[in-house]
């Protein structure tokens, strides 16, 4: 019981035994200065001292020992108090023989004794019996408990049952059989769901978990449609949105409209009348043609129907239809002359060369004009196309009137031509090819250098002009009919 913990010695106190014990004197007193009287009273001082002896500590425990006794013998009780049923308990292994009750005066009220058999009540001087008793505190009489009774064992009732039971309320109170009857049965729990279910029948709290967890949680989202409630046919619609030329999506009302209205032009299961107003009646029409066949050709190679005109008879007589295919058959003569026509068969004879019908000539004025450039030679500079860092003579160069360089991409095959012409060939021209940096031909001093990067090559080609005459270049008249035998001779006719 709590109220007698003074009686055990605490922490504290066996710490100041000990810190009093002959051990904490030093190991060789005497080497210390101690005498044997200081020796002998610390040594005494540990049993029998004033303080912090074990002798002074039983004297201390015994006194607080008899005052419990003293205290405890009888308890006194306030009547009222009693009555009101929160006087407190005598707890168990006490030595009661008489409570005695006051009032609020200190008068004596009434008195509980118990002479080991029987427990008496005197109130006004007149004795009343509570109980008898056998071994065990058992009850022979049926009594009437207005207060609290405190129960430290086992409550036998010996197949008895107790009656009108209020109903528990706080942790550690009884309950009642109605209290129990809304309570679930264990042999009612179902650890799997049945084929046929009842209301009785409960399931396990993992049979529940693992249910739920098949579940899909309400606050998932599908294409961002909550699963709160029953989602609508308005939200599938918003969410999937129509279609595009990209997106995906659910066909519109005018998708199905236009849908409806190519269906209708396939003719699908025939439409019901006798025109060809269908893709498959038309299909139908064509189905015998081979593959590759230009139907179009074939229509705009017909004429329309003209009202009143038709093509079964021939409307041109005979003799009339061999003249005409004579003409067209002569019509389409190109390389020869049918009626042997000579040029002074003419009655108007051309005096120019348009009027010869020649258009991608030089005339006269022009020849005469370039007569101190005719006659073009050319040499080859390089029997042996020229690579990186390859030199020529500059001098050789310079000895041509103009110059063709002509650089081939030995990977590719692609070739880029350019020209130097008289003025132009000095020292410090520089020709760039294929608008590449790093593939050049630059004009030296004395020697000229093509640069590239390994996979290009440079051809140069010279030309010279030499002067020609016109009466010295012989002239075939043969198919012309002129009479000239050179140039100068059938340029003036």
């Amino acid at each position: 019981m709590a109220e007698y913990d003074d009686i055990i010695l605490t922490e504290e106190e066996k710490e100041a035994i000990k810190q009093n014990a002959p051990d904490k004197m030093p190991i060789n007193p005497t080497a210390m200065g101690w005498t044997a009287q200081q020796i002998r009273n610390k040594t005494s001082a540990f049993v029998t001292g004033t303080t912090k002896s074990i002798l002074k500590l039983f004297e201390d425990k015994n006194t607080i020992v008899k005052g419990h006794f003293d205290t405890n013998r009888i308890k006194t009780l306030n009547f009222e108090t009693f009555l009101s049923n929160s006087f407190g308990h005598i707890e168990n292994g006490e030595k009661l023989y008489k409570v005695e009750f006051y009032n609020g005066l200190g008068t004596i009220s009434s008195s509980l004794t118990f002479d080991g058999t029987r427990l008496i009540m005197t109130l006004g001087g007149v004795e009343y019996l509570l109980a008898l008793t056998k071994g065990g505190n058992v009850f022979d009489d049926e009594q009437t408990f207005n207060g609290n009774v405190f129960i430290k064992g086992v409550l036998d009732m010996f197949s008895q049952k107790i009656t009108n039971l209020q109903a528990g309320v706080n942790d550690g109170d009884a309950v009642n059989k109605a209290q129990l009857d809304t309570k679930e049965d264990s042999s009612n729990k179902v650890i799997e769901f049945q084929a046929t279910p009842t209301d009785e029948a409960y399931i396990s709290e993992k049979l529940a978990k693992d249910s739920l967890d098949l579940k899909v949680p309400k606050v998932t989202t599908i294409m961002s449609i909550d699963l709160q409630n029953n989602i609508t046919r308005v939200e599938v619609l918003d969410a999937l949105l129509e279609a595009t030329e990209i997106d995906r999506g659910y066909m519109s009302a005018i998708d199905k409209q236009r849908l409806n209205a190519l269906h209708a032009l396939l003719g699908e299961g025939g439409d019901g009348d006798a025109f060809v107003n269908t893709i498959n009646e038309v299909l139908a029409i064509f189905n015998s043609y081979p593959e590759g066949t230009n139907l179009l050709n074939w229509l705009n190679d017909k004429v329309d129907k003209i009202v009143g005109k038709g093509l079964s008879t021939n409307d041109l007589t005979d003799v009339l239809k061999d003249h005409y295919d004579s003409a067209y058959t002569h019509s389409r003569v190109t390389d020869s002359n049918p009626h042997a026509t000579k040029f002074n068969d003419l009655l108007v004879k051309p005096i120019t060369l348009a009027g010869f019908g020649i258009g991608d000539a030089y005339d006269k004025d022009y020849i005469n004009a370039l007569e101190d450039y005719n006659g073009w030679q050319s040499t080859l500079l390089t029997p042996t196309a020229l690579v990186s860092t390859d030199t020529i003579l500059t001098a050789t160069l310079a000895a041509k009137d103009k110059l063709t360089f002509i650089c081939k991409n030995l990977t590719t095959g692609e070739i880029d031509t350019d020209e130097l012409v008289g003025s132009s060939i000095v020292t410090g021209a520089k020709l760039v090819f294929f608008d590449n940096a790093a593939v050049y031909f630059t004009v030296g001093a004395t020697d000229s250098t093509f640069t590239e990067d390994g996979t290009y090559e440079l051809t140069i080609v010279g030309f010279n002009v030499e002067t020609q005459n016109a009466v010295d270049v012989d002239y075939d008249n043969t198919d012309s009919g002129l009479v000239g035998t050179n140039v100068k001779v059938a340029i003036d006719e």
